[in-house]
């Protein structure tokens, strides 16, 4: 998504772009895109006639998903938990909360310990630090019950399809 620079060294005319994660949310990539078969981190990319061919990226090395937390999950929250997911947080962890096309934290991989801190995490603002800001003003705490319990239930749908 960023422009190309173009300089020049000693007559020789280079084009660099910046590769990776752009504009574009996760959403928006079809099924067959390369995107899910490489990585996708942040390189810089410079092009010049006669250079040869661009190398790849290297592919994605599919992470064994750890074991959700055993927590109990509330099923009937689920559907509210969807709903305010994809209305608050999708947009930078990622669609059904899979976070591997993301570069913010993958919530379907949280553990027991982030799971007991998960209000104080999205309310309290302690993760503020690294980013993660309160939503104390956008979400009660039945709220972010219910995104927890719609995280636990995906956790599990993702950790058993890799079985």
């Amino acid at each position: 998504m960023a422009a190309p620079c173009t300089y020049s060294i000693n007559g020789e005319q280079f084009i660099a772009v910046m590769a990776a994660f752009g504009g574009a949310p996760t959403c928006c990539y079809p099924a067959d895109a390369v995107f899910h078969e490489y990585e996708n981190v942040g390189r810089l990319i410079v092009f010049r006639i006669g250079g040869g061919v661009t190398p790849l990226p290297p592919k994605r090395n599919p992470e064994k998903r750890p074991a959700p937390p055993d927590i109990k999950i509330k099923e009937e929250l689920i559907a509210k938990g969807s709903a305010l997911y994809y209305q608050y947080c999708e947009t930078c962890h990622g669609i059904g909360a899979d976070g591997r096309h993301s570069l913010h934290p993958d919530l379907s991989r949280l553990d027991a310990g982030k799971h007991q801190l998960f209000k104080e995490i999205v309310l309290g603002g302690i993760l503020a630090k690294n980013g993660m800001a309160s939503f104390s003003n956008s979400l009660s705490e039945a709220d972010v019950e219910a995104i927890q319990h719609y995280l636990l239930k995906q956790q599990t749908v993702l950790y058993n399809k890799q079985k």
